[in-house]
């Protein structure tokens, strides 16, 4: 069952405004929801916010009472944090101390942080010189869940506890990685750590080639400006890691998840928010659903569609499918030999590099088949079409609609494909040939002139 909780503000000098402690209590309450929806446990929480100008100048998160639960082989004691520890037994070891403390400096909240005035939905932009308060609460609420420890900087513990966190990380290379098996399954190998002063090994992510960006335990590579950090797949395997019961493949919350796959196959799905969706080195079934989603393929074969919203949905490498679904979506294929369809909506298609298949689908287009040999249809509506390098083939049909092609070229290999059925007449209008079928539907070859087009350019077949 989701875990429940209680928020409390300590603000001895009054240095928030009324406004500025009611916003940041509902973001606060924001991020608790989105961690209660994907992590279940037995007891009661107490969240004590402090309002002070310390550590730095910025925020952090830690559950004030440590747990001993074990010894490990060299005989140093291992210690669990008491806010996990009260989640998977039911026992407060705290009593009526806060189970986990959030510090905030009220100057970093003013100059640096933005208070989400919808938090519940995340659906309003954040501005580009500001940080999301519902992503840095949700960040120092995962070191109060566990991402902590008694390392230095860089992982080095000296003294005679670890804590649970610390118990599984190791040394590669000279840096710090995080071992725990539900964590290297979802990413697919150790985690690398983030080997610094203030973001150091309880953050991961050490270069932005890890592709650990804009998760809520990102450390060294954030750009934290004007963007939002979600929940993702590998906090959740971090925190069964940890020993808490958190749902291994979940479903994107109403405030926007980031459910991002790595080397293994992922099957992802997004809710009723903004959602950012991001599959990594196996076959991946990625599903966006109602919101404006952002969709990223990984290496392998992708199975994408956006569904509801007007959705940005990019190939990831392989062969592989990119569908817009309902509103208007941009769609990005990329290498290999791709299947790009708008359906509903009004879409940008784009086939990218390889032998490509890229269709509009319903309303007015953009349908472009990039660098390679593309089969490329406007379908309904008033569509702008234009193939690329390559040798093409432009799709029509009777009752399909005005279809501008941009770049028709003979030289290079080009075509035009009616369906089964279709008759037509051929035509020069002003510097444009003008081919007009049975039904209505028109293909307008800009700027080609009828003489110049011979041997079997169009077909019907």
């Amino acid at each position: 069952m989701p875990f429940t909780y209680s928020v409390s503000v300590s603000d001895p000098a009054g240095a928030l405004t009324q406004a500025e402690t009611e916003g940041c209590l509902s973001n606060l309450r924001a991020a608790l929801d989105i961690y209660a929806r994907h992590v279940s446990g037995v007891g009661e929480l107490e969240i004590l916010l402090r309002i002070t100008p310390e550590f730095g100048g910025r925020a952090s998160g830690r559950s004030p009472e440590a747990v001993a639960v074990g010894r490990l082989p060299d005989g140093r004691t291992l210690a669990e944090a008491g806010a996990a520890y009260e989640l998977r037994t039911g026992s407060d070891p705290n009593g009526a101390t806060c189970d986990i403390e959030l510090t905030l400096d009220p100057e970093y909240l003013r100059k640096f942080i933005w208070i989400d005035p919808d938090p519940a939905t995340r659906s309003v932009k954040v501005p580009t010189d500001k940080f999301d308060a519902v992503s840095l609460f949700l960040h120092e609420l995962g070191h109060g869940f566990g991402f902590n420890g008694y390392g230095d900087e860089a992982g080095h513990v000296a003294g005679g506890f670890l804590t649970t966190y610390d118990a599984q990380v190791q040394f590669q290379s000279g840096y710090p990685v995080f071992t725990g098996a539900e964590a290297a399954k979802v990413y697919g190998r150790a985690v690398p750590l983030s080997p610094g002063d203030i973001n150091n090994y309880t953050h991961y992510g050490r270069v932005e080639a890890d592709g650990l960006n804009l998760g809520v335990m990102e450390g060294a590579t954030y750009s934290p400006a004007g963007f939002r950090w979600y929940l993702d797949k590998l906090d959740l395997a971090f925190l069964r890691d940890l020993g808490l019961n958190a749902v291994e493949n979940p479903s994107a919350d109403p405030g926007g998840s980031r459910f991002q796959g790595f080397a293994s196959d992922d099957v992802l799905s997004g809710g009723i928010g903004a959602d950012t969706l991001s599959g990594g080195g196996g076959s991946n079934y990625l599903r966006g659903a109602e919101g404006d989603d952002s969709i990223v393929g990984g290496a392998g074969f992708d199975d994408i569609n956006g569904n509801m919203g007007n959705d940005t949905c990019v190939s990831g490498g392989g062969d592989d499918w990119v569908v817009g679904g309902r509103d208007n979506d941009s769609l990005q294929g990329s290498e290999g030999a791709n299947l790009v369809y708008g359906n509903l909506g009004a879409d940008t298609c784009e086939g990218g590099a390889g032998n490509d298949i890229v269709r509009g689908g319903q309303e007015n287009d953009v349908v472009r088949g990039g660098a390679g040999a593309d089969y490329v249809s406007g379908d309904k509506g008033d569509d702008t079409v234009s193939g690329g390098a390559g040798a093409d083939q432009f799709h029509s049909f009777g009752d399909a609609g005005l279809d501008r092609v941009l770049d028709f070229s003979l030289a290079e290999g080009d075509r035009v494909r009616l369906d089964p059925g279709t008759t037509y007449t051929v035509a020069q209008s002003g510097a444009d040939t003008v081919v007009s079928m049975n039904g209505g539907g028109q293909v307008v070859l800009v700027g080609v002139s009828m003489s110049s087009l011979t041997g079997d350019w169009i077909f019907v077949g």
